[in-house]
């Protein structure tokens, strides 16, 4: 099951109430990002312990662990020197994918 994008550059659509149920489950604050980039999350059924972050055209641009029960990953984007724009980070759980966007700046 899929949640938020089936892939970055498709979006399904979802209900209010799914949206608001889907960002408890992974929030990117802030958003857009400069340097830093907090990932909450809700650390119960994950699937394995990463976050992995997508840019515009799909590719994977980083992985970014989890450390066993935390519900925060702080990630500075810049030390992977990633440009500014769009990127997708996803969440993988027992019950599916969650999937959020977010914007890097200057």
């Amino acid at each position: 099951k899929v949640r938020g994008f089936y892939t970055p550059l498709t979006p399904v659509e979802e209900s209010e109430k799914e949206n608001v149920a889907y960002s408890k489950l992974l929030k990117v604050i802030p958003n857009p990002a400069r340097d830093v980039v907090i990932f909450k999350i809700n650390p119960t059924n994950l699937r394995c312990n990463y976050l992995k972050v997508y840019d515009i055209n799909g590719r994977l641009v980083s992985k970014v662990e989890i450390r066993n029960g935390t519900n925060i990953v702080k990630w500075n984007p810049r030390a992977e020197a990633l440009a500014d724009g769009v990127y997708f980070v996803t969440l993988e759980k027992d019950d599916g994918v969650i999937t959020q966007k977010f914007v890097l700046t200057r």
